[in-house]
Parts: C-alpha cells; structure tokens; sequence
C-alpha cells in the first residue's frame, strides 16, 4: 500500500525540507531542504581507501578550491579565524607568538651622552619589571677612550634593584680588556646571562678605567632578553681533559601505545568500548564518571633510558568528541601497570590540558618529572579522567591503542 504523503517520488524529495526531532537552526540536529541545501550541526565523516579525501567545489565554474587528504593535510586558498583558536601542537598561536617575541624585554640607546672622569662612570640606566623569576641574557656596548695608552677598561651593569643605581650597586655583569693604544675612540661589549628575580629592577650602564681618565663619547647600547629556558639543557660535566669516554648525544624517540580501555565510575573495565579511551559522565552522575588507561612499552622505555638524563616527556592524543561542541579539558595521571587490569588503578589529575578541540589532536607536556617516572619504572603509563566531577563538560572520548591515531609517547634524552 503507498503511503498518502509520501517524502520522496523515486529519488526526489517532495516536501520542502526534512529534519531531525531535535532541530533548532545553527544549533542543533540536521535538516535536508529540497532547494538543495542542508545543515548538519554535529557530523563524523570516515573516508578511506587509497587517495581517499574530502574536496571543497566551487559551484560556480566546478574549480577545486580546498581539501582535506587521507592523511589529515588541510589545503585551501585563505583561513580566516574569528577567534584565537589556531593550536599547534596544543600551544596557541597567539601564545606561542607572545612567547617568541616577549624574549626581547627591554632596550636602550644613547648617542649623545658623554662622560668623563676616574673611577666608575655612569652611562645611563634603563629600568622593567621581570616577569618571571629566571635566567636573563643582557648585552651592553659602551664607547669610550682612555687618555693613557693600554688602559685597562671595565664595562659593566649594576642593578639597583627597585632603587636608583648608582656607581656602587650591586654589580651582576661586566667585561674587561686593553684599552685603544692611542686616544682614539675604541668600542668595548659585554654580553652574559645572569639569573634575575620577578620584580622592578633598574640596571646601570658604567664604564671605568684603570690607572687614568675615560671618556664616554658615542654609541652605548644596553638590552635585556628573556633567556628561552623551554629548550632543552643540553650541558654535560666535561672536566677538559679529554678521554676515550663515549659521546654523548641527544635522542628522541616516538614510543606507540600497546594498549588501552575504559573503566566506569566504580573503576571496572568496560569492554563494550573496546580500545577506545573515555573520561568523564555523559549523562552528569558520579556513577558514569568514567576513566581510561593506556599502556606503553614500558620495557623498551625503560632499557633505551637507562643512564640517560631525561630532556622532556610529551603524550599525543586525539580526541573525537566531547559533549560540548566547544571541546573540553584533557585531565592526564600516571599508573603503574604492566597490562590492562580489570579494574582501574592509577594517579589521576595530574596534567590539565584546557581548550581541547572537538575533535582534534594535541601534545601535552607531561614534565621532565613524569619522565623521569618512566625512565625509573615507577610509571608505565597514561590514565584519563575522571572528570573533576560528575559534570558533562568533562566527557570526551580518545582513540586508543592500535587505531589511526594510536596514543604515543615522545621522550627526548641525552646518553
């Protein structure tokens, strides 16, 4: 019997459009119109096969005009982002731009000022406000002539600290070296790196000389770096002495999962999902507050470690959904299991990874101390979740071992 109001006529769509229940335009659910045009508010798409991908069409004159290939590489003609929410390597941007050029804190410059006398002159001062307590490279330049041939000359920086500097503060830089043979101009530079606490400090450029009256005449140059302590410390002791000891080199290693699963609010083993990997409730009570394991070759990690001094420790994840299509918080422990228990064990909430896309891949710094867990044994795995409580905005779900984006380790060391 023939339905008396029919949706299709062969293969053509009769009604002016069709849509799920829980259709709300630009919101949620799906809807097919007859003019051709369609909205789909949440959609997985799995292409495969070989030279498999997706291809954007320009509808005008039918020119490719973007594409997404098997391998994940995103081709087009433009990207414009409304937000700051580019990330590399789980990194943003802007913030990785803010962190690259925030390197330079502060210069100063002087072609007019001159100065003369014995003893320590002061050339001019500049002052900032340290971000962050660490190590700082500083470089100073001071033109000068002495008016006794060979002079010994010092240029150096003193720091004042939140006070005015003058000739007698405290000294943290400074170089030293002959002076011109004769009175003509001479140039000397200094450049070091000294460890400075967060806070107002106000450095002084000076200039001194030995036995006889210097002047300060020309260019002086005095700035201040952040020095980049995210690189690897790549230093070894080395007496100097030489030796038939062996070289040591710096190596990093990609690590595979080996396996993974999911374990529910009470911490038993959930095969339904397989390899897959969940943490947190998708329906907001503690009793579905999931959380998953990983394992890796904790054997291989341990044996390619050993003796070697540990320079950073990295996971890859990617995940393919969260219950809010804004992504969600990858919450990251430890545990020290050689195999999938059937029941739940580990560290959990060590590492928080916020603003994670749906979906989408990221790398987490783990810290060289994680690290260094797996190089002595006392880690020998991930876990995920649970979520900080039982709400949904910490659902989300992880490839696990053996798929596509299987689950890995990057550990760079030196031996």
């Amino acid at each position: 019997m023939a339905w008396t109001d029919p949706v299709v006529a062969g293969e053509e769509l009769i009604r002016s459009a069709i849509r799920s229940p829980n259709y709300v335009p630009g919101q949620t659910g799906w809807s097919i119109r007859q003019d051709g045009s369609a909205e789909f508010t949440d959609v997985a798409v799995t292409v495969s096969g070989t030279s498999s991908g997706l291809q954007v069409v320009r509808s005008s004159d039918g020119v490719p005009v973007g594409s997404i290939n098997e391998n994940g590489v995103i081709s087009g003609q433009a990207l414009s982002i409304a937000t700051d929410d580019i990330e590399i390597n789980g990194e943003q941007l802007s913030a990785r731009f803010t962190r690259e050029t925030s390197l330079w804190k502060v210069y100063g410059r002087s072609d007019s000022i001159t100065r003369s006398g014995t003893g320590t002159l002061g050339i001019f001062e500049i002052a900032f406000d340290v971000p962050t307590t660490g190590l700082y490279t500083i470089w100073g330049k001071a033109s000068f002539y002495s008016e006794s041939n060979n002079d010994l000359i010092i240029v150096g920086v003193r720091d004042g600290g939140s006070s005015k500097p003058s000739s007698t503060s405290t000294p943290i830089l400074y170089s030293s070296g002959p002076g011109p043979a004769s009175y003509l101009g001479a140039c000397q530079v200094i450049f070091g790196v000294v460890s400075l606490t967060a806070g107002l400090h106000r450095l002084l450029l000076t200039c001194a000389g030995y036995s006889s009256t210097v002047h300060v005449a020309g260019e002086c140059i005095l700035s201040v770096a952040m020095f980049d302590q995210t690189l690897p410390n790549l230093a070894i002791s080395n007496d100097g002495t030489g030796g038939s000891s062996t070289q040591v080199q710096t190596y990093t290693t990609v690590y595979g999962s080996t396996w993974s699963g999911t374990y529910n609010g009470s911490g038993a083993y959930e095969s339904y999902y397989g390899v897959d990997v969940h943490q947190g409730s998708y329906d907001g009570t503690a009793a579905n507050n999931q959380k998953g394991m990983i394992g890796f070759p904790y054997g291989t990690i341990q044996s390619d470690l050993s003796g070697a001094t540990v320079l950073s420790c990295k996971v890859g994840l990617y995940a393919y959904h969260w219950y809010w299509n804004s992504g969600g918080v990858g919450i990251i422990g430890t545990h020290n299991q050689t195999t999938r228990p059937a029941t739940f064990s580990g560290t959990t909430g060590r590492v928080f990874s916020t603003g994670w896309p749906k979906p989408g891949f990221r790398e987490v710094d783990l810290t060289v101390g994680i690290g260094n867990e797996f190089q002595a044994g006392t880690s020998k795995g991930i876990v995920l979740g649970p979520g900080a409580s039982s709400a949904v905005d910490y659902y989300g779900k992880f490839y696990g071992y053996n798929t596509t984006w299987n689950p890995y380790l990057t550990i760079t060391y030196q031996k």
